[in-house]
């Protein structure tokens, strides 16, 4: 009698307290979303999540630099398939550009390689692929730049994100990790747009 009480006290119990767990990060996350809207003049729209799950994610909008940027966060988007893997993404819309694409992710050191910046603290952890050549040479020189990649990227003590840019124009970061500051999402759309902009010089004729 007793190991029975005592397994079904597990199968309430493990429920409970992972709901409880999902419904305290869903809300700070929201808190964190809040506050960066208030500051930057952000649209926030909350999502809907109950003690189960969430049903929709939470979805911050605005602009950047003259271009737009939204954020969402939604914990069931860890699951889903292919490069959408995550919990948090940053997107900045840019022009569309038929040639250029982009995806730099964490890489291990026996694994397989993508373009070289010359820095092995950089190219020993990250793996950027893509192209035109020139412009992801460009881009990987740019030493600030290829500090807060890896920063992001591959971070020595947490979870692993991806960023991708694909030819439609859509600049993304795609974090793994439930953590979701005012900090972290400055940072991010600072890198973004440090990146935009170095697109729109390569490229000046799709800045128009």
């Amino acid at each position: 009698m007793g190991k029975l009480l005592l397994e079904l006290a597990t199968l309430i119990g493990v429920p409970i307290i992972i709901g409880s767990a999902g419904l305290l990060i869903m809300i700070l996350s929201e808190l964190a979303l809040c506050n960066y809207a208030r500051s930057a003049d952000f649209v926030f729209e909350p999502g809907h999540y109950n003690y189960l799950r969430a049903l929709r994610p939470h979805i911050l909008h605005g602009s950047d630099r003259g271009r737009e940027v939204a954020i969402t966060y939604s914990l069931g988007d860890y699951w889903s398939a292919g490069q959408n893997r995550g919990i948090s993404s940053v997107t900045y819309a840019l022009p569309p550009h038929p040639k250029l694409h982009i995806k730099v992710t964490a890489a291990r050191p026996w694994g397989e390689k993508g373009t070289r910046s010359g820095d092995p603290r950089f190219d020993r952890w990250v793996r950027v692929t893509g192209g035109p050549k020139a412009f992801v040479q460009a881009l990987l020189a740019d030493a600030s730049v290829r500090s807060r990649l890896k920063d992001t990227v591959s971070p020595t003590f947490t979870f692993t994100s991806t960023l991708t840019l694909t030819p439609a124009g859509l600049l993304t970061l795609r974090h793994k990790s439930a953590i979701l500051t005012r900090g972290r999402i400055l940072s991010d759309i600072e890198l973004l747009g440090d990146i935009a902009e170095m697109i729109a010089k390569h490229f000046p004729e799709d800045a128009e």
